[in-house]
């Protein structure tokens, strides 16, 4: 992806935090945790991170949502009263 200018990722924290949100949320894990499709992964965060940095370019195959979906920390079972700070 040569062109491109990635130095506003590195001023946006969200946007590097949703290039490990897509690389994560395509890895899939053999029985041993061994990644199976580590390359894949790769080229979607990258595709990703184009379009962020170009909005003209174009995705293809297009996102589906749970590969930019975001998750939360579970509740702990010992601590079910605990809130964040408001």
């Amino acid at each position: 992806m040569e062109g491109i200018d990635y130095s506003d990722v590195l001023k946006e924290p969200s946007a590097m935090e949703m290039v490990y949100t897509v690389f994560t949320n395509n890895l899939e894990l053999d029985e041993n945790g061994v990644p199976l499709n580590s390359r894949h992964c790769e080229e979607r965060a990258a595709q990703w991170l184009r379009h962020y940095c170009d909005p003209a370019y174009k995705v293809e195959p297009p996102f589906a949502e749970f590969e930019y979906e975001g998750h939360r920390p579970p509740v702990l079972k010992n601590a079910p009263d605990w809130r964040p700070e408001r």
